[in-house]
């Protein structure tokens, strides 16, 4: 095949399957570290081969060996390089969950360290340069580096004769599928690489050459964190002439010094770093026409032209330098803006004075615009691809039930937030709807990572989400306590509750209790009640019940006193779930009025049935049946006018 050549089907799964001759396989390598499309294709090749790896039709000399040894009691990963691992594969004290990805350098895994409880990434080297020692002591520096704009690497294990390496598990997406998802602007795209470029001058203070700076390289996490990735299989600056004559990296990014066979170093990190920048802008690679139309600063073209120099001398010092020169020319930049910001801002007091409503209305029309539902077809495909990965029968079932869910959301969403500045409380329930859409981008971060226990409860969890009613029902409360370290905690405490839908209790009882810490030191008594009330809940799912009575009951007089509805009613349904669960049945008895009030003062159906639902219990349990039927029926009434008869939650 040429180089221009794309790959057919029957090459791509040849090369996952290591069906291809050397030389064809090096051919292919070759290609798939320039193109997008191949390297997407050899993945899903890879992800699909997964599943039958397990059965009897990877050929022969492909399959892994399933005996144990007393160093790896469970399944040995393959000795044949290129060959996809299954399911449960021991590789050191990791196991294989499922693929993630493929490529020239080898495959990505998704594995899981039971000795930390936690996924992450276990890279199959295909390319391994130096012996192991040497990438371990690589793997300790870089993991002392503890960079948020790195990748950490964990590990570095030698199994049969291959080398893997484990690193952080980032969800999200690497800066070519960022910059494809939307249109950017030139500000938004250096603000990226100015991330990633902090990564990368943390490794050369470290005497780390990456040797592989690239798109595929660079990811903008969901977190919004950006990091730069495989640094795994980078080198130390003092090994030159060892590495003299070896072509690594992607040729497509070389800098003109390695296309000679001269090895990689800072210089030529800082070129591929300002051949990305540049693709990323233009859309396209220096030198080939650009596919984007795009008007950048004088200043912007001119340090780009300058890392691009061919000459490494020419270049700047260091990565440090260069950034700094990217810095100054967004600075410049964000000057002549604040300079019109301010303008405008004078322009809209004048509005002001002069026609008050009409510059308030056209304020809330630009806070609406900007929330939407966070259920967009980026975070639709990844759900649907992760549902698939757990090979799940009803896994598909599950996601189209999850996605109706999430679409009727969706749309009662936009339309309270179409209509919220039709309010007098315009402001109080944009800021409420905030807080919801927060709510379902965490549980969507959940769902696009899902596994077993997730899919298990993902329509619950969908059908679960807070609607956009409870913002109007809400009534009118001091204002909520704003700033970043409220927002903070909001945010933590919409992590917290996606994590407990998701099925994973310890870790969203930890995430809440530390909310409640950071919490208190704002001070915003509404708040604190917030947290509280979230964190008594979890604590009712890991079976903490004293403990939970006991935050519940500060939640609700915290809330009663801030005038937290929501939060008020939230800790009442939890509190009486303890009680009950504690046997404890007179209180919930005792407490029961109270409850039904608060949730009945917020009209949640929720709350209110789930509240009843305990009550008769308890009514049942202290021998007053017709009491407890009562109560019972009238809980399915309710749910049944809310949802209708056949719903799941009825």
């Amino acid at each position: 095949m040429s180089s221009s050549d794309c790959l057919d089907p029957d090459t791509a799964a040849s090369y996952v399957s290591n069906a291809l001759t050397p030389d064809e396989r090096a051919k292919v390598d070759g290609h798939i570290d320039g193109c997008a499309n191949c390297r997407e294709l050899v993945s899903l090749i890879a992800k699909s081969a997964w599943t039958t790896a397990s059965g009897a039709t990877l050929p022969a000399a492909n399959r892994p060996s399933q005996e144990p040894t007393a160093a790896n009691p469970g399944r040995r990963p393959p000795r044949v390089a290129g060959a996809t691992l299954p399911r449960g594969t021991r590789v050191g004290s990791f196991e294989i969950r499922h693929p993630l990805s493929a490529g020239g350098m080898g495959v990505v895994y998704v594995a899981y360290d039971a000795r930390l409880d936690r996924q992450l990434a276990l890279k199959c080297v295909g390319d391994r340069h130096g012996d192991t020692q040497q990438l371990l002591n690589e793997a300790r520096l870089m993991a002392q580096a503890a960079h948020p704009n790195v990748v950490p690497v964990y590990d570095v294990i030698d199994a049969d004769g291959q080398l893997y390496i484990a690193m952080e598990l980032v969800v999200g997406r690497t800066v070519g599928q960022w910059v494809a998802q939307a249109p950017h602007t030139w500000r938004q795209v250096v603000d990226v690489y100015l991330e990633a470029g902090k990564g990368l001058a943390a490794a050369h203070a470290l005497g780390i050459v990456h040797g592989d700076v690239k798109p595929g390289n660079i990811l903008v996490g969901d977190d919004g964190r950006v990091r730069v990735s495989d640094f795994g299989i980078a080198s130390f600056a003092s090994d030159a002439d060892l590495l003299a004559g070896l072509i690594r990296g992607t040729p497509a990014y070389f800098a003109p010094e390695q296309r000679r066979g001269v090895p990689a170093d800072y210089q030529s990190d800082q070129y591929a770093f300002a051949v990305s920048l540049h693709e990323a802008l233009y859309g396209a690679l220096p030198g080939s026409p650009p596919t984007r139309q795009v008007r950048l600063p004088y200043g912007l073209k001119r340090v780009l032209a300058r890392a691009l120099s061919e000459t490494p001398g020419a270049r700047y010092a260091s990565m440090e330098e260069l950034l700094r020169a990217l810095r100054a020319v967004r600075l410049a930049r964000g000057r002549l803006i604040a300079a019109a910001v301010s303008a405008v801002v004078v322009l809209l007091t004048v509005a002001f004075v002069f026609g008050g409503q009409r510059a308030e209305a056209a304020r809330c029309a630009a806070a609406a615009a900007e929330l939407k539902s966070p259920w967009s077809e980026d975070a639709r495909a990844r759900t649907r691809a992760a549902f698939e990965r757990t090979q799940l029968s009803y896994a598909g079932d599950s996601f189209a039930r999850t996605d109706a869910a999430i679409e009727r959301w969706s749309k009662a969403f936009e339309g309270a937030v179409g209509e919220a500045c039709t309010s007098p409380r315009a402001n109080e329930l944009l800021a409420c709807l905030k807080g919801v859409s927060t709510d379902a981008q965490a549980l969507i971060t959940q769902l696009t990572a899902a596994d077993v226990a997730m899919v298990l409860r993902a329509v619950a969890a969908a059908e679960g989400l807070p609607v956009a009613e409870r913002c109007r029902a809400e009534r009118a409360a001091p204002a909520a306590a704003t700033g970043p370290a409220a927002d903070a905690v909001r945010l933590e405490l919409a992590k917290a509750r996606a994590q407990a839908a998701a099925g994973r209790y310890n870790e969203a009882e930890g995430t809440a209790r530390a909310a409640v810490a950071a919490a208190e030191a704002t001070g915003d008594l509404g708040l604190i009640a917030s947290a509280k009330a979230d964190w008594g809940g979890d604590l009712t799912l890991i079976s903490k019940y004293d403990e939970a009575a006991v935050v519940l009951g500060d939640a609700i007089r915290l809330a009663e006193v801030s005038h937290e509805d929501w939060a008020r009613s939230h800790a009442w349904c939890d509190l009486l779930g303890a009680e009950y669960s504690r046997g404890h049945h007179d209180q919930v008895l005792q407490y029961g009025p109270a409850a039904l009030g608060a949730a009945q003062r917020i009209d949640d159906v929720r709350h209110a049935t789930e509240m009843m639902l305990t009550i008769g219990s308890s009514m049942g349990d202290k021998g007053r049946a017709s009491e407890a039927k009562a109560m019972l029926e009238e809980a399915v009434k309710l749910r049944e006018k809310a949802w209708g008869p056949n719903d799941r939650r009825t």
